[in-house]
């Protein structure tokens, strides 16, 4: 980009996910507490944690998302439709119980992963280097995402990101 160009940029806009996070090891650690609350459930089925963990689009080993999802790409319903559909083709049990127990423990852990926010959320390296560095050259930042506020805020707040002087605008 030609220098001039770059002496008109005035605001830098960030994507949360992808860009400023990893979203690989935040869902990873979230699909790994509904993996297991659906296998304590559903216990007499012996489904297996890789197996429910596969099947809702992580893979185990790797700890990455895998297109095509359902996580990272659907909503929690394909998640929980995903689910359903592995556990009463392959152990039987009724796709509409399925879903119900798993909408059910979804909600339950929502206020467990929100408490675990600061351990789960992780910068992508260079992060906050950047951020400082173009703040100090007098830009205005912002973060573009499809969260809510409030999950933004608090993913950001742990990592030293969250200064009032970094954001303009919440």
């Amino acid at each position: 980009m030609e220098p001039r160009i770059w002496s008109m940029i005035r605001h830098w806009s960030f994507d949360k996910d992808g860009t400023l996070t990893d979203v690989h090891e935040y869902w990873a650690c979230v699909i790994q507490a509904r993996a297991e609350a659906l296998d304590s459930h559903f216990h007499e089925f012996q489904v297996g944690l890789p197996a429910l963990i596969r099947v809702m689009g992580i893979d185990p080993s790797l700890r990455r998302i895998v297109p095509p999802g359902p996580i990272g790409y659907g909503s929690r319903e394909d998640v929980i439709a995903a689910v359903a559909q592995y556990l009463e083709v392959e152990h039987g049990v009724p796709a509409t119980e399925v879903s119900e127990a798993a909408a059910a423990l979804f909600t339950e852990l929502d206020a467990h992963t929100h408490s675990k926010l600061k351990d789960w959320v992780q910068l992508i390296p260079g992060t906050a280097t950047a951020l400082k560095r173009l703040r100090d050259q007098g830009m205005s930042l912002s973060i573009v995402t499809g969260d809510r506020t409030e999950l933004a805020k608090e993913s950001m707040s742990p990592r030293k990101v969250r200064r009032t002087h970094y954001w303009r605008i919440w």
